[in-house]
């Protein structure tokens, strides 16, 4: 952060325990990204194994609209008096043999829908500055760790002959995202199935 300024990216939730001794980073002495935190994290829930929101074809993406409300709650009592700037949120899906189901994107638009609800309200309601939010990713490109196996844009890509359409979740955008202030009071924006 700059001081006044903390820039997010951030995608998922998950759960979170003490390493314990049948966990993979229990013994290991190395470091490593997974095993720092000395913590073992999970989409599932450790107990009864129920995903913590929609699981995505990709394995690491579950859709919880309430874990950025969270996140946002954390950082802000963390670091007070700062505006927080949403630089990267997304959801990634496998590239399917059918364009016409890419294009057709509903868990991206719900996806969306939840998450950009619980920053409205963090904002609000729980007094978070927030001074922007920056979907992942506009348009389908190569992902560093899936290559063009996963898509993340609003705009699909013929990967072929590189022509562009807009997906649901991008037409979506463009006739309901406005000013928080726009919204009902529950800060729900419509469903995405209303169209």
């Amino acid at each position: 952060h700059d001081g006044t300024h903390l820039f997010m990216n951030t995608y998922t939730s998950k759960f979170a325990r003490a390493v314990m001794p049948q966990d993979p980073c229990a013994n290991n002495t190395q470091g490593s990204f997974t095993c720092d935190m000395n913590a073992t994290v999970s989409g599932y829930n450790f107990t009864d194994h129920s995903p913590i929101g929609v699981p995505s074809s990709n394995g690491w993406l579950f859709s919880y609209g309430a874990g950025i409300r969270k996140l946002l709650e954390f950082y802000n009592s963390r670091y007070p008096n700062r505006t927080f700037i949403i630089t990267e949120n997304g959801w990634g899906n496998a590239t399917q043999s059918n364009a016409e189901v890419d294009l057709k994107d509903i868990e991206r638009c719900n996806f969306y829908r939840d998450y950009i609800s619980n920053v409205s309200a963090a904002a609000i309601y729980d007094n978070i500055k927030i001074a922007a939010y920056f979907a992942w990713s506009l348009i389908d490109n190569f992902e560093w760790a899936d290559g063009y196996s996963t898509r993340f844009g609003l705009v699909y890509v013929n990967y072929t002959d590189q022509t562009r359409s807009a997906k649901h979740s991008a037409l979506y955008f463009q006739k309901f995202i406005t000013k928080a202030s726009n919204l009902n009071q529950t800060l729900y924006l419509p469903t995405c199935d209303v169209f």
